[in-house]
């Protein structure tokens, strides 16, 4: 397990793929402009240079365009085609904090909108009339209580939608009612180059809040009526009533029995449950103070679980900016710069050992191994699972064979065709066009791979063509390559997918993220690295995923650094939900 994967797994004891973004939870951002009161006549500071001609106001009713008359309405949207070419050229109203990355919203042109309808405001210049691409109008877009830059609550902020689109979206971080007078900001936003003038086109669309019990994006704004909270995995989840698991707090900070109101971000508060000291944690259920959620992997029918364990404790974190130091008896993983676990050191031979390393270390010369009764110290190159030696033989062990020619290797035995292999630690590997196929438990199977398809695949929509599951692919990424799988999953199932070399092990200098993404093109679960830098998924270690609906799903894998991924093996299975 990398330091990185382990490090994320302790200061996000609370993923957010998997509880929703919370209505009206969040700070009331405030623009509190201090940048122009000789331009906007509204009591600032100016930050841009006096010139010889005034600046247009912007919040001079002559420049504000009012969308009612301006505006052309279909059904629940509002389009407006306009231009930023007679806009001051220096930044009036403050944007929303947290807003921009560096840089100013120069160009600013205001709008009047009146709502119509109760609901939220998706706001949007990411459409025809914006000149798109890198070389296209870099919009910035901010909805407020009214056109002031003295100071304006703001009801949602965007520069860009992602990476390489200059276009901004933003959907309202509160419900808006019917009668109520907002004002849109349309900025162009000015980095290391000026700013420069160039036309956009605006829509406005009325979203109806949803009812208790609809698919909403966990990810998103939270669309969830009043009351209630959108909870769920990646991008896909439910209305649910506050107070419930995952959900906001109510009000009174309130929660169902058994919960807990606990903050997991800058004002904002989720109902969770508290795990016990060594009890099992994941996304909605939290450690004690002064302890971790860390990875396990030896936990049955659970392997990328986790288990609670105090800091500085056999398996509790330690080093690097944690300032804990471990127990007496135990050796910290990390160091000054690098967190780490506390562990037993220096265990002997043929006593018992946790092959994750979180929690003992074997001896100088030994290797935690798989054994008759599960893993204990065993002298490199003896058993199966053990490091080689230097010196040839570099495997002693009978039938077993060195998974590297020269430096860190594994031994490993061969299995036979179709026989038991291990997809964990790499014991077992399998032969000729074989590869191993987790089953999401420990063990594995291996299965015949199939080649990487020679056509473009490096997105959901030209992944190559459904195969029915399992499924083991043998592929290559380049720099910067994605490539995307279709397969077909059975009815009551959930599906684990894994990286690796295809015997267990993860290809040196390897490091990758997978991706699963539902018939929608919506994201349902992620994975970076879970065995070293390899990637692994297993949709039931998610209460809300852990039984999906039958049909097609996509897979795709991509490099996290840029470098190669050569002879990558993909292993894509269904798997029976847990109990």
């Amino acid at each position: 397990m990398t330091h990185r994967f382990m490090v994320a797994m302790v200061a996000a004891s609370v993923a957010a793929t998997m509880l929703g973004a919370l209505q009206g939870c969040g700070p009331q951002m405030m623009t509190n402009d201090v940048t122009n009161p000789d331009a906007s006549g509204d009591g600032g500071a100016d930050t841009g240079a006096d010139t010889a001609a005034p600046q247009p106001r912007v919040c001079d009713p002559a420049n504000v365009v009012d969308l009612a008359m301006a505006g052309m309405r279909m059904g629940t949207t509002t389009r407006y085609t306009g231009t930023t070419a007679n806009a001051a050229t220096n930044q009036m109203i403050a944007v929303p904090t947290g807003c921009l990355q560096g840089g100013m919203a120069v160009r600013q042109v205001a709008h009047t909108y009146r709502v119509q309808n109760m609901g939220f405001l998706r706001v949007s210049t990411a459409n025809m009339g914006t000149p798109p691409g890198m070389d296209g109008h870099d919009t910035v877009v901010w909805v407020q209580d009214r056109c002031d830059t003295r100071g304006t609550m703001s009801l949602g902020c965007n520069d860009d939608t992602g990476q390489g689109v200059t276009a901004s979206t933003l959907v309202s971080n509160r419900l808006v009612m019917p009668g109520q007078m907002l004002t849109i900001v349309v900025a162009t936003f000015q980095g290391m180059s000026a700013g420069v003038a160039a036309p956009y086109e605006l829509s406005i669309e009325e979203v109806p809040p949803l009812a208790m019990g609809a698919e909403c994006n966990p990810s998103g704004t939270n669309l969830c009526n009043t009351g209630l909270s959108c909870v769920g995995s990646g991008q896909v989840g439910r209305c649910v009533a506050n107070g419930s698991l995952g959900a906001a707090c109510r009000d009174m900070n309130m929660c169902d029995p058994m919960l807990e109101c606990i903050e997991v971000g800058t004002d904002a508060f989720r109902c969770l449950r508290r795990a016990t000291a060594g009890g099992l944690c994941d996304g909605v259920t939290l450690c004690p103070d002064d302890s971790a959620c860390i990875p396990d992997g030896m936990m049955p029918g659970n392997s990328l679980g986790g288990r609670c364990r105090a800091n500085g404790s056999e398996g509790g974190i330690c080093g690097g900016n944690t300032m804990v130091s471990c127990a007496m008896g135990l050796v910290c993983t990390g160091d000054d710069m690098r967190v780490g676990t506390c562990v037993r050191d220096m265990i002997a031979m043929g006593m018992p050992c946790d092959p994750t390393g979180f929690t003992t270390r074997c001896a100088m010369g030994t290797t935690c191994a798989r054994a008759a009764m599960g893993y204990t110290c065993q002298v490199n190159g003896s058993a199966a699972g053990s490091a080689c030696t230097d010196m040839m033989p570099r495997c002693s062990g009978m039938g077993l064979a060195c998974s590297a020619m020269t430096g860190a290797g594994t031994c490993r035995s061969t299995a036979m065709a179709g026989g038991m292999c291990d997809p964990r630690f790499g014991s077992i590997s399998c032969a000729g066009m074989e590869a191993c196929s987790s089953n999401g438990d420990g063990a594995g199977v291996c299965r015949a791979f199939v080649a990487e398809g020679a056509g473009m695949n490096n997105t959901p929509m030209m992944a190559e063509a459904a195969r029915p599951l399992p499924l083991v692919i043998r592929g290559s990424l380049e720099a910067g390559d994605v490539d995307c799988f279709n397969v077909t999953l059975p009815a009551g199932s959930g599906i684990v997918a894994q990286m690796s070399d295809g015997a267990g092990g993860c290809p040196a200098m390897a490091d990758s993220e997978l991706f699963l993404l539902d018939s929608m093109g919506r994201t349902i679960s992620t994975n970076d690295d879970a065995f070293n830098l390899c990637s692994y998924l297993d949709t039931r270690d998610n209460a809300f995923t852990r039984m999906l609906a039958a049909g097609n799903y996509t897979v795709c894998v991509r490099n996290y650094m840029t470098g190669m991924f050569p002879n990558y093996t993909l292993s894509v299975n269904a798997v029976a939900p847990r109990m």
